[in-house]
């Protein structure tokens, strides 16, 4: 329990920490989306939100509108993957897409940032390496 305790407190940065601070918030949302999948969740555990994702791949969607609740700032919509055939040179080659809709609150947030945001999004989905640099 000990080493437990001390990656909490580990400074972060380090790689200790990475476990204080992922673990716990994966058990929680574990928690939280296996009491989904029952039907065992109340009303005031799915408000509070300022971003949401909505992942509409697993009904075959290949592209739609996310639309922003109110009290929300954004939703990111992500659709079913599809294969393209990418050229690199002569070269043809298949490469996994997965489709992106943004929608925000321009109020709140600006065009710019929503771009830069997805181009990031974009870059760590797309080499997943990235997220651990």
């Amino acid at each position: 329990m000990k080493m437990c305790r001390d990656w909490f407190r580990a400074p972060f940065g380090s790689r200790s920490s990475l476990y204080g601070v992922l673990f716990p918030r994966l058990f929680t949302i574990a928690d939280l989306a296996g009491r989904v999948q029952d039907r065992k969740i109340g009303p005031d555990e799915m408000g509070g939100t300022s971003k949401t994702i909505s992942n509409l791949a697993g009904i075959g969607s290949t592209t739609f509108t996310p639309i922003v609740s109110p009290t929300e700032v954004a939703i990111l919509g992500i659709t079913r993957t599809r294969t393209e055939t990418v050229w690199n040179g002569d070269t043809p080659r298949p490469v996994p897409m997965v489709p992106l809709d943004l929608s925000y609150d321009h109020r709140v947030i600006n065009g710019p940032d929503a771009a830069r945001f997805l181009t990031r999004y974009t870059g760590l989905i797309g080499n997943p390496r990235n997220m651990l640099i």
